[in-house]
């Protein structure tokens, strides 16, 4: 596949790398500075390019968005159109300004900031040097989480997960996303087995919320 990576810092640029790895075309997009930039892919290597942001989109079968909080209206608005597109979002509401009241999960606020879009929600539960550490097989079978409500968006997530070394789990839609958002989500900012990932997953999905806790307290 091609994919366009709108934000190459620590989380994006692991991704491009891992991606890149397992066959994918890559390009990294949206930086202050064109050097900057191509130093950036210069350091990721793999064969990794960059292009203007409206361009690494149109010319893209996926879409990741991996930017700041304060920076995703700019990122969109250069992106254009994503109408149509597959984007795994990465993104956590962590501001400038502090944690903003969106008054609905982050899933569905962003999939309102992107009308159209086939959107997943993924690699947004944790930090960067674990991700790059499994990425790197240094740990073992660790779950992805994620949330999705388009079935080809789902697969396409569940593909880029594997690639990246992680095993996927689906926590469900948009009702359930807020299980995988900072700062109260249950399932955010440990790793998970994949079988514990799953029992959560079932006992969340059951309201079973004391089984769900005990099931996080117990592995972290």
């Amino acid at each position: 596949m091609k994919i366009a990576i709108i934000g190459a810092g620590n989380i994006g640029g692991n991704l491009a790398k891992q991606f890149a790895l397992a066959g994918h075309t890559v390009v990294i997009t949206f930086s202050r500075s064109n050097e900057r930039l191509h130093k950036r892919a210069e350091q990721i290597g793999q064969g990794v390019t960059t292009a203007d942001v409206a361009t690494a989109v149109k010319t893209s079968d996926v879409v990741v968005l991996s930017t700041g909080w304060d920076a995703i209206d700019d990122a969109l608005q250069q992106a254009g159109n994503l109408a149509g597109k597959v984007v795994i979002d990465t993104t956590n509401q962590f501001s400038s300004s502090g944690i903003p009241n969106l008054g609905m999960t982050v899933a569905a606020y962003n999939q309102a900031r992107m009308p159209g879009a086939k959107l997943a929600r993924m690699f947004n539960t944790l930090h960067a040097a674990y991700q790059i550490g499994v990425g790197d097989r240094l740990h073992g079978p660790v779950a992805m989480l994620y949330a999705a409500e388009d079935k080809h968006a789902a697969e396409i997530a569940e593909r880029l997960a594997t690639d990246a070394g992680f095993e996927p789990v689906c926590i469900g839609g948009w009702d359930m996303s807020t299980h995988i958002e900072a700062p109260d989500g249950m399932a955010f900012g440990h790793p998970y087995s994949p079988e514990v990932a799953r029992r959560m997953v079932d006992a969340l999905q059951s309201d079973d919320i004391d089984l769900a806790q005990k099931l996080a307290e117990n592995t972290k």
